[in-house]
């Protein structure tokens, strides 16, 4: 796993799939979404990808609001 901040991965070369989300947990709908991508990018000779956030959404759109999150940075990257 490559772990990149604030690089553009995109080549306009290759067709490029990702999955987009704060990924809190690994949940059935979360790991469904991730294997679809991965799914399309092999069907369609492309790269998959998933992209997360360093802080999650929420701290910035709500910051007043209490967040209790499941997974660290580094447990989300293992």
């Amino acid at each position: 796993m490559l772990v990149l901040d604030n690089v553009n991965l995109l080549d306009k070369e290759m067709n490029n799939y990702a999955a987009l989300g704060s990924f809190d947990g690994l949940h059935l709908g979360h790991l469904s979404l991730i294997n679809k991508v991965k799914e399309l990018a092999d069907k369609n000779n492309g790269r998959s990808m998933v992209f997360t956030f360093k802080n999650h959404p929420r701290t910035m759109i709500m910051p007043e609001s209490e967040l209790d999150l499941l997974m660290t940075n580094t447990e989300k990257e293992d």
